[in-house]
């Protein structure tokens, strides 16, 4: 569409957009000409009304607001040419900053403006009708940076409204705090500003200018990359300064909004290396699934505490993938949590497999979930059925299984010392599973059937199968006794392992 009426001749070389805080549902766009002068930003308020039947029509409306131009009398640069526009997030004013550059003699000198939309009483006279004011919306000058030798070639603006510059040197600059004084130098002493990237050069020892920049989901990172084609990651939190409340909530948000978190895992795996915040993240990661599963099962209190936890298995699997994903990414990054790592990462499947054995049983399900229930194997009264085509997937999920198996049994300590949340059900659906193989080995090897498909593959089948139960050293039968008498054994070590 032509824009606040443009010629077709005139192009808009930057712009930004941001939406009113003040709930009117106006866009504000500004943008700027390279082709007008003097140099000049021109903001715009859009509205867009939406049909509310099917016979109504929208409309979009574009109004102009009022237009900057930078004039030698603002004391900003000598020519003040504009590089980068960008909003300030949800303020209110909304504010806009300009950034500028020139070069005089081979000498780059830059400028970044902040400028605030306020609305200024004008009073016109006139000898017939006297005196009339009208308000005016006008771009007020409020703080500008001074840099020297050297041009802007990012510039955005954080969550919080704090400025995250890159300069044609390779350095990046963000802002600490905003600057007291109506201008500042930005260098490396400057208060205002905190350096976060050292100045690059090029194989050829060039200056490698920052290309484009940007913050991790969590802005506890930032992502740069050079003219060169290189990428750099920095943070801008500082380890030895841990948070745990902070953390723990914007884990908490992460998890309730889809977010990315990793940033957050590494910030946390690093403070955790630091004297004193070793047993930080269990304390974050105990705060945070607590969280998750009172929120999920709406069953908190007026104190936040929980009151009603529902068993695991009624959880959907993508309520599981999320509880169980931001433990496994903790755990997988911290070195004195690899057993726990390993141990949650195959534990997670076996609700899996404890259900792909129940749907290969052809008896009735009731009668299975009655026979599982009991506390030992019995031989005499029960036999388990199975549909024929489903043996031979069971067989390299029973393998699976008893590996797992052979690996916990070895990580014995683990099984003692361990502290299991409440209706944990890990060691209750290995049990499960357990009894299925032994009733699936005992099918498979004395009962009379036929493969429908491939049949001629039935002998190795059972061949297959016998090697299970022969390659057990101890029994099914005991290793289940043996899993279900931790249940009766307090923990000697606090540990945050769930088997």
């Amino acid at each position: 569409m032509s824009l606040a009426g443009l010629d077709d001749w005139e192009r808009i070389s930057h712009a930004a957009i941001t939406l009113d805080t003040k709930g009117d549902g106006l866009i504000y766009l500004a943008i700027h000409n390279a082709s007008i002068q003097p140099k000049s930003v021109a903001i715009h308020t859009i509205k867009i009304k939406f049909p509310k039947r099917l016979s109504e029509k929208g409309a979009i409306e574009c109004r102009p607001t009022t237009t900057l131009k930078l004039q030698p009398h603002h004391n900003l640069l000598k020519d003040n040419h504009i590089t980068q526009i960008v909003f300030k997030k949800g303020v209110s004013p909304v504010e806009l900053v300009i950034g500028l550059g020139e070069k005089e003699e081979d000498v780059y000198q830059s400028f970044i403006s902040t400028w605030q939309l306020n609305s200024v009483k004008q009073t016109v006279s006139n000898k017939t009708f006297g005196n009339t004011t009208r308000e005016r919306q006008l771009l007020i000058f409020r703080t500008g940076t001074r840099i020297e030798e050297r041009f802007i070639t990012s510039l955005k603006v954080s969550n919080t409204n704090k400025l995250i510059v890159g300069l044609s040197d390779g350095s990046v600059y963000m802002e600490k705090e905003i600057p007291q004084s109506t201008t500042i130098t930005l260098d490396d002493t400057s208060d205002s500003y905190q350096k976060v990237v050292d100045s690059h050069r090029s194989k050829d020892d060039y200056p490698d200018p920052i290309a484009d920049l940007d913050l991790s989901p969590n802005e506890t990172h930032i992502v740069y990359s050079f003219i060169s084609g290189n990428l750099g990651v920095s943070k801008i939190v500082n380890d030895t300064l841990m948070d745990v409340n902070s953390l723990a909530c914007k884990l908490k948000l992460c998890l309730l909004n889809n977010v990315d978190y990793l940033d957050l895992i590494s910030d946390i795996v690093n403070a955790s290396k630091q004297e004193g915040y070793e047993d930080k993240p269990d304390e974050i990661i105990s705060n945070v699934l607590n969280m998750y599963e009172a929120y999920y099962n709406d069953g908190t209190n007026l104190n936040g505490q929980l009151e009603i936890n529902q068993p695991l298995e009624n959880w959907s699997l993508a309520h599981l993938e999320k509880a169980y994903g931001i433990a496994m990414a903790m755990y997988k990054r911290l070195p004195n949590k690899q057993v726990h790592s390993t141990n949650l990462m195959k534990a997670i499947q076996l609700p899996i497999i404890l259900e792909s054995f129940l749907s290969s049983c052809s008896t009735n399900h009731s009668d299975i979930l009655n026979i599982l229930e009991k506390k030992s194997i019995d031989d005499e009264q029960v036999q388990l059925e199975f549909y024929p085509n489903s043996l031979w997937s069971l067989v390299s999920l029973s393998t699976w299984t008893l590996d797992y198996l052979k690996w916990i049994l070895r990580e014995w300590n683990m099984l003692f010392n361990c502290r299991r949340p409440k209706n944990s059900n890990s060691k209750s659906a290995l049990c499960k599973i357990l009894k299925l193989i032994h009733y699936f080995i005992q099918y498979t090897t004395k009962t009379n059937y036929q493969l429908e498909h491939l049949p001629e593959s039935q002998s190795l089948l059972q061949k297959y199968v016998s090697n299970l139960l022969n390659n057990n050293v101890i029994s099914l039968g005991e290793t289940i006794h043996f899993l279900d008498a931790l249940g009766s054994i307090k923990p000697t070590i606090a540990a945050n392992t769930s088997n």
